[in-house]
């Protein structure tokens, strides 16, 4: 939660409000429902680690506005260096092993 500001700057992350400070409890109900979602195939969040550290997160999810999925990633303020790194690793990614046609993606370059 130290990087609020800088996540909700984020390409393709300004238009939510969140994240938003939260208890225990909360982040665990968070966590469980997108687990929920991604057991059901309904939508698709991944932690982003540099080894056992939690430094962002992706979401692939269905879209409605003529596009497959959207995604949105994001990185922690200390790690912001990697934003490109993960935007340019995600979006190989998704072309080569996603079956979508297209996707909404904020670029970062």
């Amino acid at each position: 939660m130290t990087s609020i500001e800088h996540i909700r700057a984020t390409p393709g992350m300004g238009d939510r409000d969140w994240p938003a400070p939260m208890t225990l409890a909360d982040n665990l109900s968070d966590l469980e429902t997108h687990t929920m979602e991604f057991a059901d195939r309904e939508s698709f969040t991944y932690s982003i680690l540099e080894g056992d550290i939690v430094i962002g997160c992706v979401y692939i999810v269905p879209c409605h506005e003529g596009n497959d999925a959207a995604v949105r990633s994001w990185v922690r303020k200390s790690r912001s260096d990697m934003d490109l790194v993960v935007w340019q690793a995600l979006s190989e990614w998704l072309a080569r092993d996603w079956p979508f046609r297209s996707v909404s993606y904020a670029t970062r370059i």
